[in-house]
């Protein structure tokens, strides 16, 4: 029989290709100042806010990640981050094309303007909720890395702050003790969502190992196989302003929604637990209208010499892919 077989240079170079596909196809959102990648689980993302401030990024494995997706979005400059997500949660990351666009960022961040909405599927049915919705706010605490909602006191000099963040119940299942919650942060502590669901609203996060000493109920178990190494929390939408300028009747207020990783929404299946397909697979809108998730042309086409560009209507100023077309937007989700 005949066999071809590869050589180990040529071995890498097939393993190269499909890393830059992987990478590649995380990108959701690019305009001319921004980059939104739909970040997997693992990827670290080590932020310093005040390297943030100053334009750099901290992390030299964040660095080879970054330099990566350059490269195979084809880009010519650095992309910078602006913030962090754990590295076990997954959905929107923000990377801003210029140290402008994330000193602007940064400032987005601190004053409250960008909104984070994360889906978590949680430990508890629906008896674990007494009410729909409601709203978590109380002082978190870090000591030498360990967040509590106790001051325990530590070595070293420790954080507090207050933390508040919204939830709702999106579903219960009907068939093992897990919920689908839905996440709104009004403020950024670390591993805030993780420490406040399994401390104060008695959910843990499935997966969250940290936070959630006890094993899996048989309840659950028993019924489906939940994958290991997983956490099911998702970074579900980011909503924020363009960066081209400062004045608040000019910007536009872009939000990306990024689909669920497929273990994610395979586990919501399996133990019956409805996904809006806003959820499921993702989104964007611009002022709050839903704009056609399709590639969106580099170049309209252009009127022929002597017949100049016809007066903008009303309609044309407000409709989402005419003003995607002024950022040079485009959404890269297949």
């Amino acid at each position: 029989s005949f066999g071809v077989q590869m050589s180990s240079a040529a071995r890498l170079v097939s393993s190269n290709r499909r890393q830059a596909l992987s990478r590649a196809k995380l990108a959701l959102y690019m305009d001319s100042s921004v980059v939104v990648i739909n970040k997997p689980p693992g990827f670290v993302c080590q932020f310093n806010r005040k390297a943030a401030e100053e334009g750099w990024t901290n992390s030299l494995m964040v660095k080879l990640h970054v330099s990566d997706l350059k490269l195979d979005l084809d880009l010519n400059d650095d992309l910078h981050h602006a913030h962090r997500l754990d590295k076990g949660t997954t959905g929107c990351l923000v990377l801003a094309r210029s140290k402008d666009s994330a000193r602007k960022l940064f400032q987005q961040f601190s004053s409250h303007e960008i909104e984070k909405t994360y889906l978590a599927l949680v430990r508890g049915g629906s008896a674990s909720f007494s009410e729909q919705a409601g709203t978590i706010r109380g002082i978190l605490y870090s000591y030498d890395g360990r967040v509590s909602t106790k001051d325990s006191g530590g070595p070293g000099e420790g954080k507090r702050a207050i933390a508040e963040t919204d939830w709702e119940v999106i579903a219960s299942s009907p068939i093992v003790p897990l919920t689908l919650v839905k996440l709104t942060p009004y403020t950024g502590f670390k591993h805030q969502l993780r420490v406040q669901m399994a401390k104060c609203m008695k959910a843990p996060i499935l997966g969250d190992t940290v936070h959630a000493k006890a094993k899996l109920s048989p309840k659950i178990t028993d019924v489906v196989k939940v994958p290991e190494n997983k956490m099911y929390l998702h970074a579900s939408q980011l909503s924020f302003h363009d960066c081209r300028t400062a004045d608040n009747k000019k910007r536009v207020r872009i939000t990306v929604g990024a689909p669920l990783p497929t273990y994610f929404s395979r586990l919501c299946e399996q133990i019956k637990i409805p996904l809006m397909l806003d959820m499921s697979k993702g989104g964007l809108w611009v002022n709050g209208q839903r704009a056609l998730t399709e590639m969106i042309p580099e170049k309209q086409c252009q009127p022929e010499v002597g017949q100049g560009i016809p007066e903008q209507t009303h309609i044309e100023q407000s409709d989402p892919q005419h003003i995607l077309e002024q950022l040079d937007a485009r959404w890269l989700a297949n």
